[in-house]
């Protein structure tokens, strides 16, 4: 069971657009992505690939589960690479829990 869900490639040559990864930073296997992420790249997020910008990624430090159902199949045109929409799923989700924190400090 343990080698079935064990990553066994690290992904060192990264699509245009990753530069924001670590040397190491992605794995693969088994059909699933990791991305590690956070200070240190201690946290790790799973995600799926689909066609045409269909994608999934698991955040479990922070219970979340994003679904792209977007669809661009033409040549040339921009992508979201996994972690940059880890980055910016991050920023919106602290941003805010902290809306919400000041708004229950100011009731207490």
């Amino acid at each position: 069971m343990k080698a079935s869900t064990t990553l066994s490639v690290t992904v060192s040559d990264l699509p245009s657009g990753w530069s924001g990864a670590e040397a190491g930073a992605v794995k693969y296997g088994f059909q699933w992505w990791s991305y590690f992420y956070g200070k240190g790249a201690t946290q790790v997020a799973w995600g799926g690939l689909g066609f045409g910008g269909q994608r999934l990624i698991v955040l479990p430090e922070k219970d979340l589960i994003v679904v792209f159902t977007g669809w661009n199949i033409l040549p040339d045109r921009p992508t979201l690479a996994p972690p940059v929409a880890i980055e910016r799923i991050l920023q919106a989700v602290t941003t805010e829990q902290l809306s919400h924190r000041e708004e229950d400090a100011g009731r207490g």
